[in-house]
């Protein structure tokens, strides 16, 4: 297993697709944490395509289990902690 923390993800190059972004509030199926917005509004969106993806994902989880959006953190290797928690919390699986 690659970690999205891991030196070999965070170093491959990012390039715009130029494919529109969409609210992710409009997909009710994925929990949107709105006390992580931030002043610009850029929080709380995806490009479309990912916001297609993750809704079709969302159909295949068992009962209870469910995807929750985290925030721009000042870490994104903390925004994935939490994201990662939030999904342990949903499964029941929480630690600590």
């Amino acid at each position: 297993m690659i970690l999205l923390s891991d030196p070999q993800v965070i170093n491959i190059p990012v390039q715009d697709c130029g494919e529109p972004l969409a609210e992710i509030a409009s997909a009710p199926e994925i929990a949107l944490d709105l006390r992580e917005r931030d002043e610009a509004g850029a929080y709380g969106r995806a490009r479309i395509g990912v916001l297609e993806r993750l809704r079709s994902a969302s159909e295949t989880l068992p009962d209870g289990v469910g995807f929750s959006t985290g925030s721009r953190a000042a870490s994104a290797a903390a925004a994935r902690g939490r994201t990662w928690l939030k999904w342990q919390e949903t499964r029941g699986e929480s630690q600590g």
